[in-house]
């Protein structure tokens, strides 16, 4: 009974040491300076592939190198950064079976400038037949993992056209998928040749990390998105063009950054904690789409993305809700 209520006691102590600390390293003061700095007109909006949004990345780097946060493991620096590549179509040509292809009947989705594909050039066939769900189909090559032709059914023909928009930004690869718009079902003969302008957009999410003290190759994330909708002189409020920004999402990128703030602090962390500062959530969810492919999933034991917590949930204060609940068992281990 002694022992347990000396160990009791220790723990209470360590409870109070660490509401202490936690008092001390997250206060209104900082909060408001990390949000009010991130909110700012200087960052104009933070809007995606602006100087404004650099500013901020400039900005939480530095912040997560006052910590004393590492950055990723294999990495010099906190700017996780990559590229989304825009296509914009010139022209393309090409036969099958020995008859001659419309432009219309060929859809390139590739990073190459110039792609010329025949039937030596390896590439796998897939066939989307009448009655499939033609997108639902189409997105399982978007995302170029394999060299790909796809012979897409006549009857797609009024809807065809669309699969374009397959396009509209990628990630950087080698890889190419041509969709062509035909009743044949098989490749005897085939040549294609298409020709593209692309854009490269660089991007950057910026991340950083605490090793875990046991457990290293456990990771636990926070993260935000820190990007937001920039400037509109067309939609202004009270004459202001600037969408600041504060709640969506400078808020749950504020929580990130002083949790990353504490946790260096207290060094109390068995598994390795991940904070990341996601870009380009508002056109398309692209940096965090970027940064989930660098982990193994099994790897990762929780997530935590922090969304628009400053202002008070409609449950009342003290509370929150998550979305895709169904999806994880994470809102019954926090209930």
């Amino acid at each position: 009974m002694k022992k347990f209520f000396v160990s009791f006691c220790l723990l209470g102590s360590m409870v109070a040491v660490k509401a202490q600390d936690l008092q001390t390293i997250i206060t209104d003061a900082e909060v408001q300076r990390v949000v009010g700095t991130l909110a700012s007109d200087e960052m104009e909006g933070r809007r995606t592939f602006t100087k404004g949004i650099e500013k901020a990345a400039a900005f939480i780097a530095a912040e997560f190198k006052s910590y004393g946060i590492q950055p990723l493991k294999g990495s010099n620096q906190y700017l996780q950064s990559f590229a989304m590549i825009r296509p914009k179509f010139i022209s393309a040509s090409g036969m099958l079976n020995e008859s001659a292809l419309d432009t219309k009947q060929i859809i390139a989705v590739t990073c190459s400038k110039d792609l010329q594909v025949t039937d030596k050039s390896g590439y796998e066939v897939a066939v989307i037949a009448k009655g499939a769900n033609l997108f639902g189909e189409a997105r399982k090559y978007s995302g170029l993992t394999k060299n790909t032709i796809v012979l897409v059914d006549t009857s797609f023909t009024n809807n065809f056209g669309r699969l374009a928009q397959l396009k509209g930004n990628m990630f950087y690869s080698d890889k190419s998928v041509v969709f062509i718009l035909t009743p044949e079902t098989a490749i005897k003969s085939i040549t294609i040749d298409a020709k593209h302008d692309i854009q490269e957009m660089p991007l950057a999410n910026v991340v950083g990390m605490i090793p875990g003290k046991t457990l290293p190759n456990e990771y636990v994330i926070f993260s935000g998105h820190y990007d937001h909708l920039g400037i509109n002189t067309r939609n202004m409020v009270n004459n202001d063009s600037i969408y600041n920004g504060a709640n969506d999402d400078a808020a749950g990128t504020t929580a990130m950054m002083l949790l990353a703030k504490y946790y260096a602090a207290t060094k109390s962390n068995d598994r390795t904690l991940i904070f990341a500062a996601f870009t380009a959530e508002e056109v398309g969810g692209f940096g965090a789409q970027y940064f989930s492919k660098q982990f193994n999933p099994l790897d990762v034991k929780a997530m935590f993305n922090i969304e628009m917590i400053g202002s008070e949930s409609k449950w009342g204060k003290n509370s929150a809700f998550i979305t895709g609940y169904e999806k994880t068992d994470m809102g019954k281990l926090l209930q």
